[in-house]
């Protein structure tokens, strides 16, 4: 697990995992992100909550070089 964009990059499988509180009780779910969707998710890291199209293009050159 990381949070640096370089190293997820270089992983084989990616996974979301996301929280959600409802009614005083949290959940946890754990997916497998789709090749397009590890493309957003590195490019989000990198960019943070606004996705450019320069942060996708480094994102899609940093998947490409694994």
């Amino acid at each position: 697990m990381t949070h640096q964009p370089q190293i997820a990059a270089l992983a084989d499988s990616h996974f979301i995992v996301e929280k959600e509180t409802t009614g005083g009780r949290t959940l946890i779910k754990a997916r497998e992100l789709q090749p397009a969707e590890q493309l957003e998710e590195i490019a989000r890291m990198l960019a943070g909550e606004q996705i450019t199209d320069a942060a996708r293009e480094n994102a899609r050159t940093m998947l490409a070089s694994r």
